[in-house]
């Protein structure tokens, strides 16, 4: 690709638009996965089941 933009389209600079991940998105998913996994460890000593 970065030949097609140098060569033919005489384009010397490429932007990436690609999304980044944003850090707080990126920590409040692990967030709640942590506490989804420590309530499912939490049910399941005391004997209850998420289904």
């Amino acid at each position: 690709m970065a030949y097609t933009l140098r060569e033919v389209l005489k384009v010397e600079e490429q932007v990436d638009y690609t999304p980044q991940t944003d850090w707080l998105e990126t920590f409040s998913k692990q967030m709640g996965a942590g506490m989804g996994a420590a309530l499912d460890r939490l049910m399941l000593k005391q004997g209850l089941s998420v289904q």
